[in-house]
C-alpha cells in the first residue's frame, strides 16, 4: 500500500511539473540597451535615447558621406503583455539598420542587452537581462562586394537563466525575419532604413563544455599507454 501511495505521489508531482512547464510565460515588459559598442578604431558608437521610452534605444556611428544621414542600429520592442511558450519562436520587436554611406570609423560590433520582466506559469515573477553579440560588416559601396551591409547575431555573450520544474531555461535569439524566413544574418540595402522582426525563444540552457586541448588528449593517451604496459608486465 505504501509503495502504491508513493507511486501515485510521484505521478502527481510529475504531472504538476509538466503542467507548470507547459503553461505559457507572460511577458510584461521588454527593454533594450546597445552597450558596449566598438567601432573599427576601438572607439564607441554614439548612444541615443530617442524618445525616453525604454526599449527604443539607438546607436549611430561614422560621418555622413552624402545621402539621408549616418548609419545606426535601433530596436523597438513589441507591445506587452504577450505570451510565449517554451521552445516556440516569438517576436521581441523590430530591429532597424539605418544603412547610409558613412566615412570611417564604422561599427565593428555591439551588444544588445534585452531586459525582460515576465511571469512563469506557477506565478513566479522574474526580471532578467539577456545579452547578445551583433557583428557588423560595413561593405564597400563599389567593386565586386557591393553594396549590402551584413548584420549577424553572434554567440550568447552573457545570459541569465531561470528554472521551471527542475529544468534551467534561458532566452536565445533565433534571428531576423527576412523574406519570410528567420535568418541569423540580415542583409541590408544601402541608402535606406532596413527593418526586420527580431525573433527569440525560451529554450533549455545547456552550458557549453570546452573541447579538450591537444596537450590534454596527449596526456590522457600517455596515461593509457603507461597503464597498458603495467598490465602487460604483471602478466
Amino acid at each position: 500500500m505504501k509503495k502504491f501511495t508513493l507511486f501515485c505521489s510521484t505521478l502527481a508531482t510529475l504531472a504538476l511539473s509538466t503542467a507548470v512547464q507547459a503553461a505559457p510565460i507572460t511577458i510584461h515588459s521588454i527593454s533594450a540597451d546597445w552597450l558596449p559598442t566598438v567601432l573599427i578604431n576601438g572607439a564607441s558608437a554614439t548612444y541615443f535615447d530617442t524618445d525616453g521610452i525604454a526599449g527604443n534605444e539607438e546607436i549611430r556611428w561614422g560621418t555622413a558621406a552624402g545621402g539621408a544621414g549616418i548609419s545606426g542600429y535601433r530596436f523597438d520592442s513589441n507591445a506587452t503583455p504577450l505570451s510565449a511558450e517554451i521552445d516556440e519562436n516569438f517576436s521581441l520587436g523590430t530591429f532597424t539598420h539605418n544603412n547610409f554611406p558613412v566615412l570611417p570609423p564604422s561599427l565593428d560590433y555591439a551588444h544588445l542587452n534585452i531586459g525582460m520582466n515576465f511571469t512563469l506559469g506557477d506565478g513566479t515573477n522574474l526580471s532578467k537581462t539577456f545579452s547578445f553579440l551583433f557583428d557588423h560588416n560595413e561593405t564597400d559601396n563599389s567593386g565586386g562586394n557591393c553594396c549590402n551591409d551584413l548584420v549577424s547575431i553572434g554567440d550568447l555573450v552573457t545570459t541569465d537563466v531561470f528554472t521551471i520544474g527542475g529544468t534551467t531555461y534561458t532566452l536565445s535569439l533565433k534571428g531576423f525575419l527576412q523574406n519570410g524566413s528567420i535568418v541569423d544574418t540580415f542583409s541590408t540595402v544601402e541608402n535606406m532604413a532596413n527593418e526586420a522582426s527580431l525573433y527569440g525563444v525560451f529554450t533549455e540552457y545547456r552550458k557549453e563544455v570546452p573541447e579538450p586541448t591537444p596537450m590534454l588528449l596527449l596526456g590522457i593517451g600517455l596515461l593509457g599507454l603507461a597503464g597498458a604496459r603495467k598490465l602487460k608486465s604483471k602478466a
